[in-house]
Formats: C-alpha cells, sequence, structure tokens
C-alpha cells in the first residue's frame, strides 16, 4: 500500500472516531436531560432531546457513508476493518441510545402534563440512570482508547444492573395491579425503567465491539455470565 493511500486511512480513521465521539456525546445529553424532565419536571427538556436527534441521525449517517468509501477504496486491512464495521455497529447502538432518551423524555412528559407526581419508585429509577450513564461513559471512554479491558467492568455492572432492573419492574408491576388509580404514572414509570435497562444493554453492545477492534474476538450473543467469567480471566 503506498504511503498516500496509509495517509488517508489514517485520515479516514481518525474521522470516524471523532464522529463516534460526538454522537456519544449527543446521545449523553440526550439521556441527561431525559431523566432531568422526568425527575424535576423541566418540560423545556423535551424540547432539548427531540432537537438534539436529527444531528444524531446525520452523525450516523456520515460514519456509514465514511465506513463505505474506506473500505471500497482504501483497501484497509484486517484491524482497519474491523475498526469500520465496528465502528458502524457502535453508531447504531449510540442511535438507539437516543432513541430510548426520547421515549424516557416522553414517559415523563406524560407523567407531568397528568399532573400526577412519579411515585416513590422514582428515586429508584434515577438511581438506575446512575448506572446506566457510568456505563455509556465508560464504553465512550474504552472506544476513544480503543481499551478492550473495559468490557470486564462494563459487563460486571451489566450483570448487576440488569439484576436490580428486573426487580424494580418486577415491583412496578406488582402495583400496576394493585393500584388501579396510579396505572398511568406506574405504566410510565414500568417504560423508563424498561427504556434504562435497554440502554444498559447497548452499552454493553457498545463494549463488545470496542474488545472486537481491538482483539478481533466476535463475543456477542455469549452468555454474560459467561462472558464476565471468560474476559475477567483473560
Amino acid at each position: 500500500m503506498t504511503p498516500h493511500i496509509l495517509k488517508k486511512l489514517d485520515s479516514d480513521i481518525a474521522s470516524l472516531r471523532s464522529r463516534v465521539q460526538a454522537m456519544f456525546a449527543l446521545a449523553l445529553q440526550q439521556l441527561e436531560d431525559s431523566v432531568i424532565l422526568f425527575e424535576k419536571c423541566h418540560r423545556e427538556k423535551g424540547l432539548a432531546v427531540a432537537e438534539l436527534e436529527p444531528r444524531l441521525h446525520e452523525l450516523q449517517f456520515a460514519i456509514d457513508r465514511e465506513c463505505a468509501n474506506m473500505i471500497a477504496l482504501r483497501q484497509p486491512n484486517a484491524g482497519d476493518l474491523r475498526i469500520a464495521i465496528a465502528s458502524m455497529r457502535i453508531a447504531s447502538a449510540i442511535e438507539a441510545v437516543g432513541n430510548a432518551a426520547l421515549e424516557i423524555a416522553g414517559a415523563g412528559e406524560r407523567i407531568h402534563k397528568s399532573g400526577r407526581k412519579p411515585l416513590s419508585e422514582s428515586e429508584e429509577l434515577v438511581g438506575q440512570y446512575g448506572a446506566v450513564q457510568q456505563m455509556l461513559v465508560a464504553a465512550r471512554d474504552a472506544c476513544q482508547k480503543l481499551d478492550a479491558g473495559a468490557l470486564s467492568v462494563i459487563a460486571r455492572t451489566r450483570l448487576e444492573q440488569s439484576r436490580e432492573s428486573s426487580a424494580l419492574i418486577e415491583r412496578l408491576g406488582a402495583r400496576l395491579e394493585a393500584e388501579a388509580g396510579r396505572a398511568r404514572v406506574l405504566a410510565e414509570e414500568i417504560e423508563i425503567a424498561r427504556c434504562l435497562n435497554r440502554i444498559a444493554a447497548l452499552a454493553l453492545a457498545i463494549a463488545l465491539q470496542v474488545h472486537y477492534m481491538a482483539r478481533g474476538e466476535d463475543r456477542r450473543h455469549q452468555p454474560l455470565e459467561e462472558l464476565l467469567d471468560e474476559v475477567a480471566g483473560a
């Protein structure tokens, strides 16, 4: 490969990584704003979440185009090809985080529009947000540093968060059956809990792609406990 093509390939990869980080920044802002709306009834945050969505889509489209062009024109080696493939998968996962944040904002808006305050579980939902946000930030940092070792930490956090989320959703479901007068708010809180759980799963998916970029090991669809045992022992 000529020095000119190598230089262009390095430039393409740097651009890809920069756009991925920009997507992370937007999705994290959307998530933060959506939870502020739910927790504190700052309803102007709903508009802020929606306004960031087109920018997120633009970045995802740009990443897809850059990856396609890089593969077609630069003849990347195996390592650089993994970066291109994983970057597209990560961009798709981040875009899904933005979609989940929009759903959280919508649920929070409906709760406050109905004149009902969030119930006692709102504190636990905000706690879930904290854990999910930390996972997403860890995934962002791992992507920036190409840190395959972060998968172990994120997988361990995901395992604990998943258990807590399942217990919370079960409690909310029990209250939904017992407290018919609060059914609307409870249903919205269940939706928020499910969205946060989905974002946690996406953070793990991103970490798996970073691991793939760095080590060439595709561990998607591996049971979480098995994955954690193998990665921790590596």
